[in-house]
């Protein structure tokens, strides 16, 4: 029975560090060999797809402006941000305009009716202009890599899946096309991909 105990113990004791220093390397490890900003293998073959910001925002006019700035700050090739306002009553639409500094990439849609986040997000989703759309809140600080790393593992997936439906090893309808990445998430849009030519239009 002591013997028993003295095991369990090692093992409490033993294991919150191991798994910790697995976690620490598996980290270091994909910094080293995935996280490379100067690494251009992470550019998929067909070049870098556009991309659709969106920033949903409520009354967000303290922050609005640090969230625009740092998406417009994005070292991605090509992309749009688009703040969806939903019916704010405060100065958030004039504090992102005033933060995009007339930056053409940028546009608010304004709604004067408070219709909720997820009305908005269908909203941004139909006047988004690319086949992929990464959602972001509007006190989220986006790292000026974060749409290049979510674009290459995205569209690292896209092949995968294309490569197992050549082998009819998938069915049809079933999609590979979402990633997250701390408070962000890059998804492909069914009529954004269709008007890229990535997918077939469906009847």
């Amino acid at each position: 029975m002591r013997t028993a105990l003295d095991v369990l113990l090692a093992f409490v004791t033993v294991y919150p560090v191991v798994s910790a220093a697995i976690w620490i390397a598996g980290g270091l490890m994909f910094r080293l060999w995935e996280e490379r900003p100067s690494d251009r293998a992470l550019e998929p073959a067909g070049g870098w797809p556009g991309v659709s910001i969106l920033i949903p925002a409520y009354n967000e006019a303290p922050v609005i402006a640090t969230s625009v700035q740092a998406a417009l700050k994005s070292d991605y090739p090509q992309f749009e941000v688009l703040v969806l306002d939903d019916g704010s009553t405060d100065d958030t639409e004039a504090a992102a305009l005033e933060a995009a500094d007339g930056d053409g990439r940028f546009r608010v849609l304004r709604d004067p009716v408070n219709r909720g986040k997820a009305e908005q997000l269908n909203h941004g989703f139909a006047r988004a202009r690319h086949g992929l759309v990464v959602v972001t809140d509007a006190d989220t600080h986006m790292h000026p890599h974060a749409i290049r790393y979510l674009v290459a593992r995205i569209e690292l997936l896209h092949r995968v899946h294309q490569g197992l439906a050549d082998d009819r090893r998938i069915e049809e309808g079933t999609s590979v096309g979402s990633s997250a990445h701390g408070c962000l998430r890059v998804m492909r849009t069914a009529a954004g991909a269709r008007r890229s030519g990535r997918v077939p239009a469906r009847g």
